[in-house]
């Protein structure tokens, strides 16, 4: 039974509520009103890293584009190449790439020309073990098909595609899910000495370089992977068939990410 009293008190209440309401709404388009303008001095901060204009084509270091040969070395060399020149452009022409994982390294831009295509391995075996994150866990894992890690200054850009090549026949079935090609009695992430064994030694505070899984764990690796970096540039390659995560940038500064498409 509400008496007078206590119907007195609700109005109060709720009266004294919706002006709260009130109040912190009109703070809140007064926030969003200054928000919108500094838009044009926060988007003047933000500055694509700057590289030599110097060029090194992979054709030039042994790269054959017939989507066959496996060209991870000849990556490797031009990547090398740049780097101790004091950085530029690993230019990838028009034609079809395959690969293993490619590594950037300080002022390296991986740049894909129109037409270009990288076919990356689905063979785990030419993945090795790299400090990287799984599913926001570290641990000593597969590499990610591109990866930098602890660089400065690196980009992958271009009217390129970078294909994981991933599929119901490979990676994907990892997952566990059957929509994805696992089934029945097939190993997976999710067997106890994969996903929760990692969560567990997270947890216990093992060391990263300890929790070391790759070959008979079925953890995949992502795709394309910036690990403590800084100054990163992702411009308007597409992407392709991922094993696992898409873009993951991790403990990074100075990431942008602009026009790129993604398909998986």
């Amino acid at each position: 039974m509400i008496t007078k009293n206590t119907f007195k008190n609700i109005v109060v209440a709720t009266l004294f509520c919706a002006g709260a309401l009130s109040c912190a709404t009109k703070q809140n388009r007064a926030d969003n009103a200054n928000g919108w303008a500094n838009m044009a001095h926060i988007l003047e901060t933000v500055k694509e890293p700057d590289f030599k204009r110097n060029d090194y084509k992979v054709d030039s270091y042994g790269a054959i584009a017939d989507g066959k040969f496996n060209n991870t070395e000849a990556f490797r060399k031009a990547i090398a190449a740049c780097t101790k020149g004091g950085g530029g452009r690993v230019v990838v022409p028009a034609g079809k790439y395959y690969t293993g994982p490619i590594h950037l390294d300080n002022n390296v831009n991986l740049h894909l020309e129109q037409g270009a295509e990288l076919l990356f391995s689905t063979n785990p075996a030419d993945y090795p073990l790299v400090h990287t994150s799984w599913e926001g866990t570290e641990l000593m894992n597969y590499s990610p098909l591109i990866y930098a890690y602890g660089k400065t200054n690196v980009a992958v850009t271009g009217k390129g595609i970078i294909n994981g090549q991933a599929g119901n026949h490979n990676w994907w079935p990892w997952c566990a899910k059957e929509v994805y090609g696992w089934e029945k009695g097939m190993p997976s992430q999710a067997d106890s000495s994969n996903r929760d064994r990692l969560v567990d030694m997270a947890e216990e505070g093992v060391p990263v370089s300890e929790r070391v899984f790759g070959e008979g764990h079925y953890l995949r690796p992502s795709f394309v992977e910036f690990f403590e970096c800084k100054n990163v540039l992702l411009k308007n390659i597409k992407i392709v068939n991922a094993p696992f995560w898409v873009i993951h940038p991790i403990k990074s500064e100075n990431v942008i990410v602009d026009g790129v498409n993604v398909t998986s």
